[in-house]
């Protein structure tokens, strides 16, 4: 269950802990531990526009990013993923958004590259990061969550990209609400 009373960064620290699979789990800790102080507490839009109320405020990243792993998780049910394919969808989905506001996390406003610069901040970090085999498939999947919005050359889209791309979807619409205080239903 994720609950809003519980700090979402406690509930970001729990959703990677569900990882199964060890190699995973401990590569996404320690790549979420690079990740630039703008995700943990900026909104996740900087207009306004394209994201809930919620979502617009201080931690709005961490709400948003939690709302997608939670439409994520149902969506494993949904299409009866593996529990490696789970791993990689859940720890895409955690991983997502954490450059919106560059490498550095310093720009004002956010950047439509910003799948790209999660790349960009994996190769900066290749050296410190546990090694992890499927690592590769986890920023291959995050290039594709912006879809046909992202603007940039994509890799060839793949299910898990595809579903995580409807994810960030259907968790930042205003007319879709993705309740975090209710326990997950299947």
């Amino acid at each position: 269950m994720i609950d809003t009373q519980i700090n979402p960064i406690t509930q970001i620290t729990e959703a990677m802990s569900s990882i199964y699979n060890t190699s995973i789990r401990s590569w996404i800790m320690s790549f979420m531990s690079h990740a630039p102080q703008a995700f943990w507490d900026r909104p996740a839009s900087s207009t306004g526009k394209y994201h809930k109320e919620d979502e617009n405020g201080k931690e709005g990243q961490v709400i948003h990013t939690l709302r997608v792993i939670a439409v994520a998780e149902h969506m494993v049910r949904m299409v009866d993923l593996n529990d490696l394919e789970r791993d990689i969808l859940i720890s895409a989905a955690s991983l997502h958004d954490i450059c919106k506001y560059g490498v550095e996390g310093n720009s004002d406003h956010t950047l439509s590259e910003h799948p790209q610069l999660v790349k960009s901040l994996w190769e900066k970090n290749l050296l410190v990061l546990p090694q992890c085999e499927y690592d590769k498939q986890i920023i291959d999947t995050i290039l594709q969550h912006s879809g046909r919005f992202g603007g940039l050359p994509l890799p060839t889209p793949t299910k898990l990209g595809k579903l995580l791309h409807i994810a960030d979807f259907i968790s930042s619409r205003h007319n879709i609400n993705v309740d975090l205080n209710k326990e997950m239903e299947y």
